[in-house]
């Protein structure tokens, strides 16, 4: 059984894996999403609801987009914090123009 702890400042986030091991600096993943990655939807999701907690620093700085499989944009949105997943969605992108934008979370909602 391998435990990590994590360690949060006003400064940085860091983790150890074990009791012994190096302190490494927390990157955080949602916010690498951001004009760089995708999120691959699980066809369970289809239909269904997603919660999206986000900063925007203007109402059109941030958007979701909805994509097919050839990673064609099948819908976007620049409002809002809940979201269902339309049919033949393969991948979500998040796409920021503003170095201020925050993405935190990405959760299933009931």
């Amino acid at each position: 059984m391998v435990s990590i702890s994590y360690f949060p400042t006003n400064v940085q986030r860091l983790y150890q894996i074990g009791e012994t091991g190096m302190w490494q600096t927390y990157i955080d993943y949602t916010n690498s999403l951001l004009n760089n990655g995708y999120v691959m939807v699980d066809n369970s999701l289809i239909g269904n609801r997603i919660s999206v907690k986000w900063y925007q620093y203007s109402v059109d700085s941030l958007k979701i987009a909805f994509l097919d499989q050839n990673k064609t944009i099948i819908s976007t949105h620049y409002q809002g914090n809940i979201f269902v997943v339309p049919v033949n969605t393969k991948w979500i992108k998040f796409i920021s123009v503003r170095a201020a934008d925050q993405l935190y979370e990405i959760s299933f909602s009931n």
